[in-house]
């Protein structure tokens, strides 16, 4: 048993282990915190009166009720104050229960108001996207970024210039300066062409300059015009929407008319078929060195605009040559000689080159006879051609 203490000059003693040594009954109330001893016909008593039930059940629903409210628990306060019972209350107290009651309902009204959406806007004058704050205040915590040109659903206009709005699902509160009320337009009125680009035409997210790049279009390509917005236009490229630089389009179609044939030369192996005419451009496919190009045009000082298999791109022009190259290295500048010759060929040769002549490679094979006497050289030129 806990000892006794002294408490301001007076001695106390555990009341439970007194009243046990007593032979007395003891009740300890939680309610009125208040101890009974020997006393359970005081208790019972209590028990009966009003202010006793209200206490043990009407307080702590209407405490409970408040702490759902601080909490932003609106439908569980409405549920806590929906248990009290009318009939335990007296007029003042029916009064009181009811002024909460109200209470609680006007702030689900105006919650439930502000989550209704009478229209559609979209995001607009931003270079990426417009905030989504949690209040109508700039220094209020930022939700997300709406991108520019997003469907938000508009509640109502707020104070210090915003508007609350809902996006995907989230509530918050944008500049109203940032929305508008009619939809990107998305209809191709006419085709455009890009032009005057070296490596590519960025499509941008929005009309500004240093925004996001959704894609680059190659020169030459096709893009669907929409709308006009000064600098840029709005068009479409393949299924994708966004803004290019007005000046880069034309309504001049590509030239595609091929005027010669010309043949792929002066490299190991392949050239490459490059979307604009730059080094730095991407590839749109190899071509093996001899195979035939329709030649357009000369895009540039370096590149030339050709035709491929049904694919337009650019070529560097240094490896473009108005012949076939059939001969591509000593042993089959040697092995045509050889064949030219025929009978006349000797026992043995001897392979020198490449040279160049005009711009055509060419080889010298030396014949040699029996004795290993030198016989004769011919010439082997790169598209076939053997003289003497």
């Amino acid at each position: 048993a806990a000892a006794p203490i002294m408490f301001n000059d007076t001695t106390m003693v555990p009341l439970r282990f007194l009243s046990d040594m007593l032979g007395k009954q003891i009740i300890w109330d939680e309610i009125t915190r208040t101890v009974f001893v020997d006393s359970e016909k005081t208790y019972n008593e209590l028990l009966k009166t009003h202010e006793y039930t209200y206490l043990a059940n009407v307080k702590p629903s209407i405490d409970k009720a408040n702490a759902y409210v601080e909490n932003g628990l609106l439908y569980e306060a409405r549920d806590e104050l929906s248990y009290i019972d009318n009939a335990l209350l007296t007029e003042f107290e029916l009064n009181f229960v009811n002024s909460l009651r109200n209470s609680v309902e006007e702030k689900i009204t105006d919650y439930e108001t502000s989550m209704i959406v009478s229209s559609v806007m979209y995001i607009t004058n931003v270079r990426e996207s417009a905030s989504l704050r949690a209040l109508p205040d700039e220094n209020s915590s930022l939700l997300k970024n709406i991108p520019f040109e997003n469907a938000v659903g508009f509640v109502r206009n707020s104070e210090n210039g915003y508007s609350r709005v809902e996006h995907n699902g989230m509530y918050g509160y944008v500049k109203t300066q940032y929305l508008r009320d009619t939809k990107p337009a998305t209809n191709v009125t006419q085709v455009l062409y890009v032009t005057n680009v070296e490596s590519g035409l960025n499509l941008r997210t929005s009309p500004y300059e240093n925004s996001k790049v959704i894609t680059t279009i190659s020169l030459d390509s096709a893009v669907g015009y929409i709308e006009d917005l000064g600098e840029f236009y709005r068009v479409e490229y393949q299924g994708l929407y966004g803004f290019v630089k007005a000046q880069y389009l034309t309504k001049n179609a590509p030239q595609k008319t091929v005027v010669d044939i010309l043949y792929v030369g002066k490299v190991e192996n392949e050239v490459n078929l490059r979307k604009s005419p730059n080094s730095n451009s991407g590839v749109i496919t190899t071509i093996p060195l001899g195979n035939a190009v329709g030649f357009i045009a000369n895009a540039n000082w370096e590149f030339a605009k050709v035709e491929y298999n049904g694919k337009y791109g650019f070529v560097n022009r240094a490896y473009l040559v108005p012949y076939r190259t059939v001969v591509k290295n000593a042993a089959q500048a040697k092995s045509r000689a050889v064949t030219t010759i025929g009978r006349y060929s000797g026992t043995r040769q001897e392979c020198w080159g490449p040279y160049n002549d005009d711009g055509m490679p060419y080889y010298w094979v030396d014949f040699y006879g029996t004795n290993n006497d030198f016989l004769y050289s011919v010439k082997v030129w790169a598209d076939g051609d053997v003289t003497w």
